[in-house]
């Protein structure tokens, strides 16, 4: 008994079928979020055919899991699939969020690299576009530059921005902590907006004005960009100038360097840290902590505080207000600073 062969048409629906239905699947993990699943589906479909969308589904997959994994610390699984994605899908690998995971995962050299070759095309035709590039890596580069070792500053070429303005940078961050106000009105003169510091200039003025006009710091720091370079270093004023409730949690999600900071900032002792993360669990609060849990919190920690903040703590607390009842001054007309140390940390 001879066996059937199948048509070739019908082989052809089936294929198509098994495709579409792949595809569903494959747009289904990608609105749920699950970017492995989604990448590995996107793969196998164009095993049979490399359809745009498909190659646009498997870079938006990869981006997704990439990005993912860096927001949990594993750096060097992110950089792996980003590159993967470039060489899969085409897409530009140094575009995207790729030089700060290199930057984050100490490996200057490679965005150094980068930058040189960056360099030596800006003469090309499209020079303009390349120049555009190089200033935007440039401006990633510059916090980390700030605190980098002589061999990493040796391989910038003595023209560049990052090199002739670091000591302008440097000086007005010194300046800022020694209270300085002349010297770092200087400094930041310097710092032109085509410079790789600028954002840091932006920075440093919003915290200035934060002392005397909140309304203004805001103005100011809201005029920078959330994934500017310095965002670390402006994160503990934004958390300051947020109102209510949210400025506790925003504290809370803040790295011990950038809480330093906003202690700081506000004039508050170190020692209140361990009080204020006690209170990220009561931040939700709208009312002022009742007499007896607040007697019971200042009690667990009176041994950190100095002895008239307890006094000022006993009078009430509203959690929303991120130690704005418990500021310590030096006094009105000289505020304290982010100190020296702090701002060493940050870097």
């Amino acid at each position: 008994m001879s066996r059937k062969t199948i048509p070739p048409f019908k082989k052809s629906l089936t294929t198509a079928a098994t495709s579409d239905a792949l595809e569903s699947t494959a747009l289904v993990h990608l609105e749920k979020g699950r970017y492995r699943d989604a990448v590995a589906s996107y793969k196998a479909l164009l095993k049979t055919e490399r359809r745009p969308q498909w190659i646009a589904g498997l870079a938006y997959a990869y981006s997704g899991r990439a990005q993912g994994l860096a927001a949990k610390g594993m750096l060097q699984e992110a950089i792996g699939l980003w590159r993967s994605r470039a060489e899969l899908c085409g897409t530009p690998l140094w575009d995207g969020p790729y030089v700060g995971w290199l930057i984050a995962d100490a490996r200057v050299a490679e965005v150094l690299d980068h930058l040189a070759a960056r360099r030596a095309a800006t003469s090309a035709p499209d020079g303009r576009r390349l120049d555009e590039q190089l200033a935007t890596l440039e401006a990633q580069l510059a916090p980390t530059l700030l605190a980098a070792d002589p061999a990493i500053l040796a391989r910038l070429p003595a023209d560049s921005l990052l090199q002739q303005h670091r000591p302008l940078a440097l000086a007005a961050l010194s300046a800022y902590s020694s209270k300085d106000a002349a010297a770092l009105e200087t400094a930041l003169a310097g710092i032109s907006f085509r410079s790789p510091y600028r954002d840091l200039r932006t920075v440093l003025k919003a915290m200035v004005l934060y002392e005397t006009d909140q309304d203004a710091a805001r103005a100011a720091i809201e005029r920078l960009p959330l994934d500017s370079p310095f965002e670390s270093l402006a994160a503990p004023l934004r958390t300051l100038l947020v109102a209510g409730p949210e400025r506790l949690q925003r504290w809370a999600r803040l790295n011990s360097a950038q809480q330093t900071m906003a202690l700081d900032l506000m004039g508050c002792p170190q020692a209140v840290a361990p009080l204020l993360q006690s209170l990220v669990g009561l931040a939700g609060s709208t009312a002022l902590l009742a007499p007896p849990a607040l007697f019971d919190l200042v009690l667990r920690h009176a041994h950190e505080l100095p002895s008239t903040l307890a006094t000022v703590l006993g009078n009430g607390w509203h959690p929303g207000q991120l130690a704005g009842g418990v500021t310590v001054r030096a006094s009105s007309a000289t505020p304290l600073r982010p100190t020296r140390s702090a701002l060493r940390r940050w870097r």
